[in-house]
C-alpha cells in the first residue's frame, strides 16, 4: 500500500510540475516585466500651478487623463467588403478617443496591408494604380488623428505578384518594382509613418531572382527621398525562433553590408501551442543587439482552447512591451471571421470579447495606463510618472488668498491655455489642458526578465529621462 502511494505522489508531482513551475516562474518575470515598463514606457512630470499673479497655488486636485498611448497598438483591419466600412467599434472608439468599446479603444494606429498589397492596386499595368479604398479609409485616420503604417508593398514570393509582373523578365520586373514603391510613397507620404518595402521570406528570393540588392538599396533610397518622414522598414515572416530567427538576423546584417537606407524591421509573428517566455525573450536580445527598431505587425496569438490563447497573449504582450527592441505592435484582425485560426480572435461570434480579448483590454487600459488625480503641495507641485502620450490634465481651483514665491523652474512647452477668471470671484477655476507627453530615449542593456542579473551594479544613468514639466496657470483678466 505504501508502494502505491508513493507512486501515486510521483505521478501526481509529475503532472503538476510544469504548470506549477510555469506559475511560479510567471509571478517571478512578470514583476521584473513590469518595472521595466515603469522604466522604458513611462516618463516623470512635474505639474506646478500657478495664479494669475505668478504664485503657488497649494493643495489643489490635478488629473491627468491619458487619451491615448504614445506606443502604437495599432490593428490589421479589413473594410466590409460591400460598403468598405470599418467596424463601428473602431470608429466609435476612434471618435472618443481613449473611450469607446472595450478593446476597440485600444487601438491608436491601422495597418492598410488587407487593400495595400499590389495585385489589389494596380491588377492591370494599365490603367494605372486604384488607391479609392485606401483614400476612403485615410480619410478617417486623418480625421481623428491614428498612426497609419503602409504594410508590405513589395512581396518576395512571385505568387503574390500581379500576373501581369510575374512574367516580367529581371530588368522590366526591376523597373516597374521601382515605380511601384516610388509612386506609393509620393503618393502617401503625408499621410503615412511606415512602409514595409520589401517583404523577405526564407522560402522565397525574388531580390536573388530577380532584382539584386544593388537595385533595392536604390528603391529604398528613392522611397526615402520621396517620403522622408516615413520609415521605410525591412518585412519578415519570423516566428521569433529556429531558422526563421537565423534568417532574419543573417537577412539584416547583409543589408546594412549593402548599404541598404532601412530604418527598422517588422516581423509578422504567429504564436501557436504553448508559449514559452525565455525563449522569446532570448530572441528579442538578439535583435536588440543589432540595435535596431522592431515593429510587430501584423500578431496573432492562438492556442489550444481559448483560455489557453488568452495565457499566450498575456506572456507574449507583456514580454513585447517591457523589451526595449519593440517599438510598436499591431494586432491580426480581431474578429471571429477573418481570423485564420478561430482561438486568436479578440471577439466571439456574438461580437462580445473572448478571454483574450478581455485579457487584451485590461492590460493596455488598466495596466499600462494612467488615469490619476493627485494634489499640489505648498509650492504648488506635484510630480509623478506617466506612461508616454496624450493626456487632458484637468485641475480645479478657487484664487488663493496668501502668496508664495514659486521656485525657479526651466520654461516648460506651453500647454493649451486654460480657462480663466477674475480674482475676486471665489467660483472655482477650471483648467483643461491637452498634452502630448513623448516616449523616454531607447534604453539599451536592460536586464532580462526571466532571472536576475549576475553581474556588478552599474551606476545610475548618467543621461535619465528628463522631467517634463508643466505649468497651469489662468490667463490675468
Amino acid at each position: 500500500m505504501r508502494i502505491l502511494v508513493y507512486i501515486l505522489i510521483l505521478v501526481t508531482l509529475a503532472i503538476a510540475t510544469p504548470a506549477h513551475a510555469q506559475v511560479l516562474q510567471q509571478q517571478h518575470w512578470t514583476n521584473r516585466a513590469q518595472q521595466r515598463i515603469q522604466e522604458i514606457r513611462t516618463v516623470p512630470v512635474r505639474i506646478i500651478v500657478l495664479d494669475a499673479d505668478d504664485n503657488p497655488v497649494p493643495n489643489v486636485p490635478v488629473r491627468l487623463r491619458m487619451l491615448e498611448h504614445a506606443f502604437p497598438f495599432g490593428v490589421h483591419l479589413t473594410p466590409d467588403p460591400t460598403t468598405h466600412e470599418l467596424p463601428d467599434g473602431f470608429i466609435e472608439a476612434a471618435i472618443e478617443r481613449g473611450q469607446g468599446p472595450i478593446i476597440w479603444r485600444c487601438f491608436n494606429a491601422i495597418n492598410l496591408e488587407s487593400i495595400s498589397d499590389w495585385p489589389t492596386l494596380q491588377p492591370e499595368p494599365v490603367p494605372a494604380w486604384d488607391f479609392s479604398r485606401i483614400d476612403q479609409l485615410l480619410s478617417i485616420t486623418d480625421a481623428y488623428g491614428l498612426g497609419v503604417r503602409f504594410g508590405k508593398i513589395i512581396p518576395s514570393d512571385p505568387g503574390h505578384l500581379p500576373n501581369w509582373a510575374a512574367k516580367l523578365q529581371p530588368l522590366s520586373l526591376t523597373g516597374a518594382t521601382r515605380t511601384h514603391v516610388e509612386r506609393i510613397a509620393r503618393t502617401f507620404a503625408r499621410r503615412v509613418d511606415a512602409f514595409d518595402v520589401y517583404g523577405f521570406d526564407r522560402n522565397h528570393h525574388l531580390i536573388d531572382d530577380k532584382i539584386r540588392n544593388p537595385m533595392l538599396r536604390t528603391i529604398y533610397q528613392r522611397a526615402k527621398a520621396a517620403a522622408p518622414r516615413a520609415d521605410m522598414m525591412l518585412r519578415f515572416e519570423s516566428d521569433l525562433a529556429g531558422r526563421d530567427l537565423a534568417y532574419m538576423l543573417r537577412t539584416v546584417t547583409t543589408m546594412r553590408e549593402a548599404f541598404i537606407p532601412f530604418d527598422g524591421v517588422t516581423l509578422k509573428t504567429t504564436f501557436r501551442g504553448q508559449v514559452l517566455q525565455r525563449p522569446l525573450e532570448q530572441a528579442l536580445d538578439l535583435i536588440h543587439q543589432l540595435d535596431i527598431p522592431v515593429y510587430i505587425s501584423p500578431l496573432e496569438i492562438a492556442g489550444p482552447t481559448d483560455h489557453a490563447a488568452a495565457l499566450n497573449l498575456e506572456t507574449v504582450l507583456i514580454t513585447l512591451f517591457s523589451h526595449p527592441a519593440v517599438q510598436g505592435i499591431d494586432m491580426a484582425d480581431p474578429l471571429p471571421d477573418r481570423a485564420s485560426d478561430p482561438n486568436s480572435a479578440l471577439f466571439d461570434n456574438a461580437g462580445d470579447p473572448t478571454p483574450a480579448g478581455k485579457i487584451f483590454d485590461k492590460l493596455i487600459r488598466e495596466r499600462w495606463w494612467t488615469d490619476i488625480t493627485l494634489r499640489t503641495n505648498n509650492l504648488g507641485e506635484t510630480r509623478t510618472r506617466v506612461f508616454a502620450g496624450n493626456y487632458e490634465i484637468i485641475t480645479a481651483m478657487h484664487p488663493p488668498t496668501s502668496a508664495h514665491t514659486p521656485p525657479t523652474t526651466p520654461t516648460p512647452a506651453s500647454p493649451d491655455t486654460p480657462s480663466a477668471t477674475n480674482s475676486a470671484n471665489p467660483s472655482p477655476i477650471i483648467a483643461n489642458t491637452r498634452i502630448h507627453l513623448p516616449p523616454a530615449p531607447p534604453q539599451k542593456n536592460i536586464p532580462t526578465l526571466s532571472r536576475p542579473s549576475t553581474k556588478k551594479s552599474t551606476p545610475p544613468n548618467p543621461n535619465p529621462t528628463p522631467e517634463h514639466i508643466i505649468i497651469i496657470q489662468p490667463l490675468t483678466p
